[in-house]
């Protein structure tokens, strides 16, 4: 790190002797791989033998090499976060991004299957106006594996990103110091992207693996979805991009003095400089999950039959993805090193600033740092006058010097410049602020009526869900047990982690009028917004998925067995419109949304 600036890296780039280590362990990584193959086509042991290797073989991937890359040098090389006063500690932030990713991924199972049955309803419809049953196939594979996966995945995990672009530090009184954003600039907002897309692949990763043993799959067959899973960093890509992507928007807007421009115009920069390179990964997402449908129909098309040329076909173009994926990261990483090195910061803070000139103000609470100046000031003007003998105040304002009155019960401190004051005063002598205004904002805890209504709601429907999902795993440990624990462990955990941190973050967020803290508020705000999105498109997609295939299985003539799903379904939605006014209306009013202080 530069010495006058602690923030700005003075050399970024990878020095040989850690270019050998990470060459050396991704070579092995691939010696290994090679011998676990040759073990599993020609070695005679058991199938708990072959398994409990295969086992070895996924914690060993390059996923792992992917979380040491960023543990052992990107973080640490690069010191983020800047300041542990705003972000946290180094191990605070990586869990908080780690919860995160687990959320993503658990929102966008729900999106993905609710928009599934959506793309099952068009197909019906082509196929009734058609009677097509191939094109009704390939309409109904196209949409639900490729186009929904790669939409609402590659958005779910650059929405944190997304939100953390609009986040507002502080507002400060320095015209050239560029306070608001979290981001700061392409590098911060890739780390933001790895870490939520290494959660990612290897949560879904882990999941198809499972999914793969209880479908009867071979050793074998477990092995090639390892390998091509741990090898393709398609999710990492994603998420990293988009990361990318919002970091240099906000960059732009730092640079091109952009930050007091109306919240529309700045949306329509955004995504006018988001959309482009988002689109990279959203595409390449898309071809990887398509490339058996499209290749088998050129395939058919080109009257070729034969399993085996289809097969290596498939692989080698997804070997091609793969390894377009990792130079993509490789070359975006080397674009956001570049910048990262040549952005100005604060030394005291690691905020980005206009020009070098440019002096810096260290990020503080309202209320701490404007209480602290004002008890550093020597000399305090003020009008007080004790209440028993009428005598000017001055000095130690606890107590009258001429007639020893309390004065406690009649002076207060000004919530906005920190200087003493009377008790029941409609507004403060010194700066002029509305304190009828600052009392009632404080009464209510700092937020708005539709505010502490979308807390209530979002506190109740989040333990409902919760108590739902309890509840469908003790019904089927009942019915399959072993089916039960691992449907408990790849979907149920995680369903109760988003859940845990929904809860915490209402918590956070409704302690703060007895302890103000800025990093907290930012953190509970970031959390509650992103899971609610992701639980009102949930519910709504899911919920209405349910009640959609409730309805097609009724119209076919088949017994509705699961005709209790129906409360499900129906419950999810209500839940849903339930949230939609008050967040919306928290996002239009809320002044404390995703902001590093109070403001009165």
């Amino acid at each position: 790190m530069s010495e006058k600036n602690p923030y700005k890296p003075y050399n970024i780039k990878l020095t040989p002797l850690k270019k050998i280590i990470w060459t050396l362990l991704l070579i092995g990584n691939a010696i290994y791989a090679i011998l676990m193959l040759i073990f599993l086509l020609f070695s005679s042991a058991t199938i708990e033998a072959r398994f409990a290797l295969l086992f070895t073989y996924i914690i060993l991937g390059p996923l792992l090499y992917y979380a040491l890359w960023i543990l052992l040098y990107y973080w640490k090389s690069q010191k983020w976060p800047h300041n542990k006063k705003i972000y946290g500690s180094e191990f605070q932030y990586f869990i908080f991004f780690i919860l995160l990713g687990v959320c993503v991924i658990n929102w966008s199972a729900y999106w993905n299957t609710g928009i599934d049955t959506l793309w099952l309803v068009l197909a019906i419809i082509y196929y009734v106006f058609s009677n097509d049953q191939f094109g009704t196939s390939i309409i109904y594979q196209i949409g639900s594996s490729a186009i929904t996966p790669a939409l609402v995945e590659e958005f779910n995990k650059s929405l944190p990103s997304i939100l953390a672009f609009f986040v507002v530090l502080q507002r400060g009184k320095n015209p050239n110091q560029k306070n608001k954003g979290f981001l700061n600039n392409e590098l911060k907002g890739m780390l933001i992207g790895i870490l939520i897309g290494v959660v990612f692949e290897s949560i879904e990763t882990a999941s198809y693996v499972v999914n793969t043993i209880l479908a009867g799959g071979t050793d074998l067959s477990v092995y090639l979805q390892v390998t091509v899973r741990n090898w393709a960093p398609i999710h990492i890509l994603g998420g990293s991009l988009g990361g990318f992507a919002a970091g240099r928007a906000e960059r732009l807007r730092f640079q091109l003095n952009e930050e007091e421009l109306p919240f529309k115009e700045q949306l329509v920069l955004f995504l006018k400089r988001f959309l482009p390179i988002w689109a990279i990964p959203v595409i390449i997402h898309f071809l990887w999950n398509s490339s058996s449908i499209w290749i088998y129909l050129i395939f058919l098309g080109l009257n070729i039959d034969s399993q085996l040329l289809y097969l290596v076909s498939v692989i080698v173009f997804q070997v091609i993805l793969a390894l377009l994926s990792f130079f993509l990261i490789l070359f975006f990483f080397r674009i956001a090193n570049k910048k990262a090195k040549e952005s100005n910061r604060c030394p005291q803070n690691g905020v980005i600033l206009s020009n070098k000139s440019d002096d810096c103000e260290p990020i503080k609470d309202v209320l701490e740092s404007k209480t602290q100046e004002s008890l550093n000031t020597k000399e305090k003007k003020t009008e007080l006058r004790c209440p028993n003998c009428n005598m000017l105040i001055k000095g130690n304002f606890n107590y009258c010097t001429n007639c020893g009155e309390d004065l406690t019960p009649y002076i207060t401190l000004c919530p906005n410049c920190g200087n003493y004051i009377k008790k029941n005063s409609n507004f403060c002598i010194y700066c002029g602020i509305n304190l009828n205004y600052s009392r009632e904002a404080y009464q209510n805890q700092l937020y708005t009526q539709n505010t502490h209504k979308l807390l209530k709601y979002t506190l109740i429907i989040s333990i409902l869900f919760g108590l739902v999902t309890l509840g469908l795993f003790g019904l089927f440990l009942i019915i399959s047990p072993i089916l039960a624990l691992v449907f408990f462990f790849t979907q149920n955990l995680i369903e109760l982690i988003s859940v845990s941190v929904i809860i915490y973050a209402v918590y956070l967020l409704k302690k703060l009028k007895e302890e103000y803290n800025g990093k907290k508020s930012i953190w509970g705000w970031l959390f509650l917004t992103y899971n609610l999105i992701g639980m009102i498109f949930g519910f709504l997609f899911y919920g209405s998925g349910i009640l959609i295939d409730l309805a097609l299985t009724i119209l076919s003539g088949e017994s509705a067995n699961i005709i209790f799903l129906f409360p499900y379904g129906l419950g999810m939605i209500i839940g849903a419109i339930l949230l939609i006014y008050p967040f919306k209306k928290t996002l239009e009013e809320e002044p404390q949304v995703l902001q590093y202080q109070r403001w009165f």
